[in-house]
């Protein structure tokens, strides 16, 4: 669990919580408040954004590695600002970043970047923050420019539709900002989006509104483990949810003190 005092390991069968720590180049990971998110591979190859670029280690072997964009053109390259990466069944990484959406051709080693300003424009800047793919198409999402879905086929975006017709959820489709995107297996995604949690389906792309209870407040990060609990990082702390989206566990006693968490992987 990145939080904003450093990475936590949660161990889930004594409900118990402790810190941990990186070491690059045998010395203490500097700023370790900056690590956001963490993605982990089916070989266990894990990649983990960090301010100085994607910090790369396998969780099963004590190395750890930096990849880092060192070219000043903006096609030539990925910014180093990266929230998220991900690899899709063609051999592309793709990469989120602050200043857009890259994909990385690993057979030719070759980018292609979608920013604004260009043919391939988001909505006013493009600042990708989450990021998630379904064989099909790319969920993405970032502060103050909603929920979109990107085609891979023809490279283009699109508002995925909604199921309530409250005015507040529309807007925040549009313009609010996407905090959690989660997969739930073949149920699709949960969504948090502004102060709103929401359920996106994966056959059609549609959005549902779900009200697992008022004390969880606005989440920050969830994730879905293999019993089919859903984990939850909030303002006011760290919840869980059954298989039904209904409360099981608040764990905001297990911190001595308020903590945002940012990011969950289960080992």
């Amino acid at each position: 669990l990145p939080t904003n005092f450093g990475l936590y390991l949660l161990d889930l069968s004594l409900m118990q919580l402790r810190k941990i720590n990186l070491f690059v180049e045998g010395k203490p990971l500097q700023n370790e408040g900056s690590v956001r998110n963490i993605f982990i591979d089916d070989d266990g190859m894990a990649f983990v954004t960090h301010e100085t670029g994607i910090l790369s280690f396998h969780t099963r072997r004590s190395v750890i590695g930096l990849i880092r964009n060192f070219r000043t053109e903006p096609q030539q390259g990925f910014s180093n600002q990266v929230n998220r990466c991900l690899y899709d069944n063609n051999n592309n990484f793709w990469i989120a970043t602050n200043r857009g959406l890259t994909k990385w051709d690993l057979s030719t080693n070759s980018h292609t970047n979608f920013l604004a300003g260009t043919e391939r424009q988001y909505v006013r800047d493009l600042a990708v923050y989450n990021m998630e793919y379904d064989g099909r198409s790319l969920v993405i999402g970032g502060a103050g420019q909603g929920l979109r879905i990107f085609d891979l086929q023809n490279e283009t975006f699109r508002i995925p539709q909604l199921s309530s017709d409250n005015p507040l959820i529309n807007m925040a489709v549009k313009i609010g900002s996407v905090r959690v995107l989660q997969p739930l297996g073949n149920d699709g995604y949960i969504v948090g989006l502004d102060s709103f949690l929401l359920r996106l389906q994966k056959n059609n792309y549609r959005l549902e509104e779900i009200k697992p209870d008022r004390r969880l407040g606005a989440a920050f990060i969830a994730k879905q483990t293999t019993n089919g609990n859903v984990w939850l990082g909030t303002i006011n702390g760290l919840f869980c949810l059954d298989t039904s989206l209904r409360l099981k566990y608040d764990l905001r006693q297990q911190f001595s003190a308020s903590r945002h968490i940012y990011s969950l992987c289960e080992i």
